[in-house]
């Protein structure tokens, strides 16, 4: 039976095994359920303490068509970064052979080539170009009608053999007209499943907010300005309000009994006035959630980390990139080295954990570089590190420079999705340092150094940790946890270990132990 006019927003297969809320897709559910539209997100999901089989992503495409067969609805809402191109296709044309609906496509991929899903015969029927409550809404009330959808704003479709492009659309300014995320229309005990990821390989159950939309800084790896570029707007932040964000949170422990969150803008203290503002409002609110944010190591102050500290903060997340004043600057950071040093100290004189985010393989990367970047990482002694090798993503500066999309072929997109992108060179045009270096080994030695046994057990004595633990009702899930995921990196570092045993093999047949396996031992030992 096929509902009337309901839309289903179906979160992408490759996101069944994420503990990370779906934000695009509750922020526009709520939003349609304000303006009276009914929908329904479709969210497959799988055990995150399972490793991914192979075959899964059939499994849960099947599992999809499965439950959109069930009420066929006339609206079919998907979404798709460069990666996800081809599983995307796929279950869009899966779905088109199932039953007759109208497919919309969003999310970055569709804003900046729209061509690349109106063809003729494609499965897909309109594009959204940016963000989409406004334009969703719209879609689904002017039904089918080619005419209709002309006067809509921010979206592409077909017209004959035709690609119809209308004026784009502004986006929402003022952030306090938006609904409360529909949270609820997710498997929230899924969610808030203890796991290693919202407090950085702690074994912890917390739920993920956004407070604010956009991000003004110029880095060259990152493709968040394509989403500007493609929609001819200016790069600007706007914030929900406090006192909506606060009440959130209320309603997710009232209704989720959470014990955690963690603020997943892309910058938090953009000013830091309002992030000062919420650490007094979250004190005030008698809420004594622990949580953790991301944001720049130029941004904090003493003032700030105080604040933050004795607000119930326990964790910041910062993207450091690299210790070479030349490769930050390089990459158009903003910020520099000492930087990071001043704001690891303040989070250890204040005792909140921190992360570090660390890229091999920058634009230009010399031998000297990494090793700066080395000095830096036993310097600044963070709690966690993630290092990944980098890549340039369609859409930033980085891929502009270094491949081209006219020298991307849509088959190549695949590369995008591959297992290891962030861990080797999977393609030699992803290489961008200029050293010689191997970069797969260069990976895995700074992961045995700096990561694999750091994170071995997950535990910490702090009494926020313990205190957590004790007066949630997830106790068990904690205890289930801790097992898992303590032999989890047992595996994982045996597989580091086996994977440098066999590049070591590698590099010695590729070459003598001479200058580059020299320089190489310098800089990973």
């Amino acid at each position: 039976m096929m509902a009337s006019d309901l839309t289903v927003l179906v979160t992408p297969p490759a996101w069944a095994y994420s503990p990370i809320v779906p934000f695009s897709f509750i922020e526009l559910a709520a939003y349609m359920q304000m303006k009276g539209l009914d929908v329904e997100i479709l969210d497959v999901k799988r055990d995150f303490y399972v490793t991914q089989p192979r075959g899964s992503f059939q499994e849960v495409l099947r599992e999809i068509i499965r439950r959109l067969n069930r009420k066929k609805p006339p609206y079919v809402g998907l979404s798709c970064f460069t990666g996800d191109y081809w599983q995307c296709l796929e279950l869009a044309e899966r779905i088109k052979k199932s039953f007759k609906t109208t497919i919309i496509v969003g999310g970055f991929q569709p804003t900046i080539r729209p061509e690349d899903f109106l063809y003729p015969k494609s499965p897909f029927d309109v594009v959204v170009i940016g963000e989409g409550e406004e334009t969703l809404c719209e879609i689904v009330s002017a039904g089918n009608n080619a005419d209709n959808l002309e006067e809509i704003k921010g979206i592409a479709f077909l017209k004959g053999s035709k690609l119809v492009k209308t004026p784009i659309r502004s986006f929402i300014e003022d952030l306090s007209l938006l609904p409360r995320p529909a949270y609820h229309m997710l498997d929230m005990d899924y969610y808030l499943t203890p796991n290693r990821n919202i407090l950085r390989y702690l074994v912890f159950s917390g739920v993920y907010i956004l407070t604010g939309r956009g991000c003004p800084y110029n880095c060259t790896y990152c493709s968040c300005r394509a989403i500007y570029k493609a929609q001819g707007q200016r790069v600007t932040v706007r914030h929900r309000p406090i006192s909506k964000i606060i009440d959130t949170l209320k309603w997710l422990k009232d209704s989720y009994r959470i014990d955690s969150f963690y603020i997943s803008d892309d910058t938090f203290a953009i000013p830091g006035s309002r992030a000062a503002e919420f650490c007094r409002e979250y004190k005030k609110s008698g809420l004594s959630m622990v949580w953790s944010a991301s944001m720049r190591v130029d941004l904090l102050n003493e003032s700030l980390v105080e604040k933050m500290k004795d607000a119930g903060c326990v964790q910041i997340d910062f993207g450091v990139e690299s210790g070479s004043q030349r490769s930050l600057d390089l990459m158009k950071k903003g910020i520099k080295v000492e930087d990071v040093y001043r704001a690891f100290a303040l989070c250890k004189k204040y005792r909140i954990r921190t992360f570090a985010n660390i890229m091999v393989n920058t634009p230009g990367e010399s031998i000297e570089d990494v090793k700066l970047t080395t000095q830096l990482m036993n310097r600044i002694k963070a709690n966690v590190y993630g290092i990944s090798v980098t890549v340039p993503l369609p859409g930033s500066e980085l891929f502009d420079k270094y491949i081209g999309i006219n020298n991307l072929s849509k088959e190549e997109y695949r590369i995008f999705s591959r297992p290891g992108l962030f861990q080797k060179i999977l393609d030699p045009r992803l290489r961008l340092a200029s050293h010689n270096l191997n970069i797969d080994m260069l990976y895995i030695m700074l992961n045995l150094r700096f990561f694999v046994l750091k994170s071995f057990i997950g535990l910490t004595f702090a009494g926020w940790y313990w205190r957590t633990f004790l007066k949630s009702v997830r106790k068990s899930a904690y205890i289930k946890g801790l097992i898992v995921s303590f032999f989890q990196q047992i595996c994982r570092y045996m597989r580091f270990l086996i994977r440098s045993l066999e590049r070591r093999q590698d590099i010695s047949r590729e070459a003598d132990r001479g200058e580059i396996c020299e320089a190489a031992e310098k800089v990973y030992f």
